[in-house]
């Protein structure tokens, strides 16, 4: 084996190399930080929980000479492979610690991991310091960089529209796009997320926030909708996961989905209420109108068809006069 070089090299008392790592992370021409999103950092795996999930705010990076590039020290990191991504949070995101990711295109050279389906930068600790420099969104050194720069600076809006989600009393959406967070895009960002282009895949999140700070455990507080397996909007149909996907390829897009269907929207349930006027009482108004819908003079729409069809058997009879009416003596 080759000897440790002692001279740049820090030994913690179990006798294992505790290193520093340098980041210098160029944010020029990104577009970030703004207004938006006004603080950046990395994220990554030294930091992971015991599930393995990357939590926000792993390193918070400064910019102190104003010149767009932003540097930090991680301090006492053993030896051993790690893995991360650029990000920039602010009121956007609810200060989330994750906002817009900033990574190299999947399977680029600077793909740390080039065999997942994750963009992340990395680095390997031997026995020394290592120093770290990227243009976020790149595999340049710095923004002014030639040559191939293996991603695509520019970020697009995605837009995502979720229908079928009236009962839950917080909604995220969550997925690859912010290393499964639990707080991707959300009613406090207007369900937008700043991506690159790519693949991404996500799932939907249906919070009860009647369960005490839920916002503690916003995965365990919540009912996940998933694609249909093997349907056609399951992103990735031949593996064990049911995901929602979609591709970023140079514009901003837009997301549709019925909760757990592959459908745009929900179709409305059918409420047999009596509601015939759909004035939201119920009354002789209703009656009359159901009379006139038998008698023929006078046709039902569909919604009040729904309404009125009492017993569900598809047609509107004196059956369903009887039900109305009982509802409105009380019987």
């Amino acid at each position: 084996l080759d000897p440790f070089d002692v001279a740049s090299a820090v030994f913690n008392s179990c006798g294992t190399v505790a290193a520093n790592v340098n980041f210098s992370i160029d944010l020029n021409d990104t577009g970030y930080p703004n207004s938006d999103y006004d603080q950046c950092g990395v994220n990554g795996s030294w930091c992971a929980t015991e599930s393995g999930d990357w939590p926000g705010w792993c390193l918070t990076l400064d910019d102190n000479n104003s010149d767009n590039v932003f540097t930090g020290t991680l301090e006492n990191v053993s030896a051993g492979d790690y893995e991360f991504i650029v990000f920039c949070s602010g009121a956007a995101d609810n200060y989330s610690g994750w906002g817009v990711q900033l990574g190299p295109v999947v399977s680029s050279e600077c793909d740390f991991d080039s065999s997942d389906e994750f963009g992340n930068y990395g680095f390997t600790v031997i026995d020394s310091d290592v120093d770290v420099s990227y243009c976020a969104g790149s595999c340049d050194e710095t923004c002014s960089g030639g040559g191939d720069s293996g991603g695509n600076n520019s970020n697009y809006t995605v837009t995502f529209d979720l229908d079928g989600l009236d009962d839950c009393g917080f909604v995220s959406v969550t997925g690859t796009f912010d290393n499964w967070s639990g707080w991707g895009a959300n009613a406090d960002t207007d369900f937008d997320a700043e991506m690159q282009d790519g693949d991404y895949e996500f799932i939907i999140l249906c919070v009860d926030t009647n369960i005490d700070s839920w916002w503690n455990d916003i995965w365990g507080s919540s009912t996940i909708y998933y694609a249909p397996e093997g349907s056609e909007c399951d992103f990735i149909s031949d593996d064990e996961n049911y995901n929602y996907g979609f591709t970023v390829s140079g514009d901003d897009m837009l997301v549709q989905y019925c909760a757990g269907s592959c459908d745009q929207t929900c179709e409305e349930q059918c409420v047999a209420d009596g509601d015939a006027t759909q004035d939201l009482n119920v009354n002789v108004s209703d009656i009359i109108l159901v009379v006139n819908h038998i008698i023929g003079s006078s046709t039902l729409s569909d919604s009040a068809f729904c309404s009125s069809d009492m017993n569900g058997d598809g047609t509107i009879n004196i059956t369903d006069i009887i039900a109305i009416v009982n509802l409105i003596i009380g019987l």
